[in-house]
């Protein structure tokens, strides 16, 4: 019996090591050096290029440093500006319209889409109400009227199949026609494809995303805010999520993809920045790509939040991961 024991710890040693061994020479990643960048990427940016003035001290922008913002999209290939309006109040309205400043900077910008970033609390907002989405439409008809092209809507914690807001996608598509643009930050996609009402609450399924892309334009997934506690493991979350939503979306004609990396340090309960960063984001998007058929048909880029937390070490990740430059 005591040989019999020592057998079968030294066998579930040999386990253990070989799995730790294994785990450390694993390295997922992209395979090669492809660049996936079509100059079509993300960022959410501040309050401040909406109004004009310093969210904190009211103290007006200044053009220099318009022209660094201006010159972070130039350089890093940005396409769509996902701009802070405000969050949607109880009555479907926002606190205020956009502006001079605005203006000068879209007139500076041709190449840009600005959409306005509009959130809001799920549990708070009545979408189920069609009085409420009614007046949250004839707001979005007023930015429209200041130079919007479409709106970015990012309504959390959205539960799959959460009551109305299929219903707000289309009556959105129905106000104002196919070329005002619908897109929307998402949450994690469920890795088993069924609707059991505890994963329902934190993850939406195939079917609901699959819905929302036949209603909206583009689908911003957020990768972060993951718990996640190892870069691999990260990698392949991304990897995994990247894959299924190109999959989706090559399925339904025009909708578009970006996937949302994570550049902050201020949510300690939800995301390791030393996890969940650019670099192993950038990693992961990459190396579903390569498994992408045509690299990712309806995939345009990356989009990273925020602008304001993302320093220099940050963008040079950027561009070393995403970029490969």
């Amino acid at each position: 019996m005591r040989h019999q024991n020592k057998l079968i710890l030294l066998l579930t040693a040999g386990c253990i090591a070989s799995a730790v061994i294994g785990y450390i020479a694993w390295n997922p990643g992209p395979a090669g050096t492809q660049r996936y960048d079509r100059r079509t990427n993300g960022i959410w940016i501040g309050h401040q290029w909406y109004t004009g003035k310093n969210v904190r001290t009211g103290a007006p922008v200044s053009a220099e440093e318009r022209n660094v913002l201006v010159e972070k999209f130039n350089r890093y290939g940005i396409r769509d500006v996902f701009i802070h309006a405000g969050p949607i109040m109880a009555d479907g309205t926002v606190d205020d319209m956009p502006g001079p400043y605005f203006d000068t900077l879209r007139i500076l910008t041709p190449g840009i889409r600005y959409l306005p970033w509009l959130g809001g609390n799920a549990r708070s907002l009545p979408l189920e109400n069609r009085c409420w989405r009614s007046e949250f439409i004839q707001t979005l008809g007023m930015l429209r009227t200041a130079g919007f092209e479409g709106v970015h809507l990012d309504i959390e914690p959205l539960a799959s199949f959460h009551p109305g807001y299929l219903d707000l996608l289309r009556e959105i598509r129905e106000a104002f026609g196919g070329k005002f643009v619908i897109s929307h930050a998402t949450r994690k996609l469920a890795f088993l494809d069924s609707r059991v009402p505890v994963a329902a609450r934190f993850f939406w399924s195939a079917q609901f995303y699959r819905a929302c892309m036949e209603k909206a334009d583009q689908t911003v997934l957020m990768g972060y805010d993951t718990c996640i506690k190892f870069e691999k493991i990260y990698r392949v979350y991304m990897q995994f999520q990247t894959e299924r939503l190109c999959a989706y979306a090559d399925a339904i004609a025009g909708h578009r993809v970006m996937i949302g990396i994570p550049s902050y340090e201020d949510v300690p309960r939800l995301s390791d920045p030393r996890v969940e960063n650019i670099h192993n984001a950038a990693l992961g998007v990459r190396a579903a790509l390569e498994q992408c058929t045509n690299g990712g048909e309806s995939f345009d880029g990356v989009a990273i939040y925020a602008c304001w937390t993302t320093d220099s070490s940050e963008w040079k990740a950027y561009d070393a991961y995403w970029m490969n430059r």
